[in-house]
C-alpha cells in the first residue's frame, strides 16, 4: 500500500491509499484490507453493502433498530467498529453475534467466505448523479482527503473512476453479475430512493429478509426514527476531529439534489455515459421522485 495524490484537471489533489491499483480512503484501508479476502466469517453475519454515500448511514440505523429494537440512541458518525475494511479481523472477532458489518467494497473484493457461509448481504444503491454530488461534499468535508477542488473537476474524476473505491459502474455491474452467477446467495437489493419514497414498505422487506417478524407498530416507529430530519437533528452524534467544522455526514438526504449541481452539458454527458455503461443492466434508477 502507498499513499498517492490524484490531481484533478484544475490542479487540486486528492490524497488516497493505493493497494495494487485499488484506491481507498486515506483514513481506512491500511488496517484490514490486505487479509480480508481470505478472512473467515460466521454463518449469521450480516453485511450492509453500498457504494459510499448511497444510504449507508440510513441502512445501518434501520438494521440496528430491526435487530436491537427501537431506542433513543443513534449510531454515530465517528469511526464505526463494524466498518469491515477499517478494522482488523482480530477486532471484529471479539464482537458478539449477530455481527452487522458495512462495507463499500465491490463484490469482487468481498471475502470469499461469503460464498460458502449463510451470511446475508444487503445492498443499497442510489442514483449515481446524487451519489456523485454527495461524494463530492463528503470528500471536501473530510480533512484527510486534503481536497479543495471544484465540482466540475471532481465529476471528471468520478466518471473516470479515479476516486476512492473506484468506478460506480464497475460496482453495479459486479453486483448484477453476482446475483446472476450465485442465485442461491442470500442477497437483498434495495434503493435509497425507494426507502425515501416508502420507508414502511422497505423496512418490512428488510425485516422479512432477516427473518425477523417485527410488528407494524415497530415498523412505523423505525420509519419515524430514521426520517432524515430526525437523524440529522440528533445532537449526540460524534463529530470526529478530521471533519471540517461545516461538514455533516448527513447533509441533505434528498432525491434530485443533483439538479442543483449539474450543468445541462454535464448532465447530458453523464446521461450518455450512463446509457452506454448500463445498456445491459436490468436495474432501474430514480433520478427524481414523482
Amino acid at each position: 500500500m502507498s499513499e498517492i495524490k490524484v490531481v484533478d484537471k484544475g490542479g487540486d489533489s486528492l490524497t488516497l491509499i493505493d493497494h495494487d491499483g485499488f484506491r481507498l480512503p486515506k483514513f481506512w484501508g491500511t488496517l484490514n484490507f490486505q487479509g480480508l479476502k481470505e478472512a473467515k466469517f460466521r454463518d449469521d453475519d450480516i453485511f450492509i453493502c453500498t457504494p459510499a454515500k448511497s444510504g449507508t448511514h440510513l441502512m445501518r440505523q434501520i438494521i440496528t433498530f430491526i435487530i436491537g429494537g427501537v431506542t433513543d440512541s443513534f449510531i454515530t458518525s465517528g469511526p464505526p467498529g463494524n466498518f469491515l475494511e477499517a478494522f482488523s479481523m482480530e477486532f471484529h472477532d471479539k464482537a458478539p453475534s449477530p455481527r452487522v458489518f458495512f462495507t463499500h467494497l465491490p463484490f469482487n473484493l468481498l471475502p470469499r467466505d461469503i460464498l460458502v457461509k449463510n451470511c446475508k448481504l444487503m445492498f443499497c444503491l442510489r442514483n449515481p448523479k446524487d451519489q456523485a454530488v454527495s461524494y463530492f461534499h463528503h470528500t471536501k468535508g473530510i480533512k484527510l482527503y486534503e481536497y479543495d477542488g471544484k465540482w466540475e473537476n471532481y465529476l471528471d474524476m468520478w466518471l473516470e473512476g479515479k476516486i476512492d473505491y473506484g468506478n460506480w459502474f464497475d460496482y453495479v455491474q459486479q453486483l448484477e453479475k453476482a446475483i446472476e452467477n450465485h442465485p442461491d446467495l442470500p442477497i437483498h437489493l434495495t434503493f435509497f430512493e425507494d426507502i425515501k419514497e416508502n420507508p414502511v414498505r422497505e423496512i418490512k422487506r428488510l425485516s422479512q429478509f432477516l427473518n425477523l417478524n417485527i410488528s407494524d407498530q415497530v415498523v412505523h416507529e423505525i420509519a419515524l426514527k430514521t426520517d432524515f430530519n430526525t437523524m440529522a437533528g440528533n445532537k449526540n452524534v460524534h463529530r470526529p476531529a478530521f471533519f471540517h467544522n461545516d461538514f455533516n455526514m448527513l447533509r441533505k438526504g434528498q432525491v434530485g439534489d443533483w439538479k442543483n449541481w449539474f450543468t445541462v452539458a454535464q448532465s447530458e454527458l453523464f446521461d450518455s455515459i450512463f446509457q452506454e455503461r448500463m445498456k445491459n443492466s436490468k436495474l432501474k434508477f430514480s433520478f427524481v421522485l414523482e
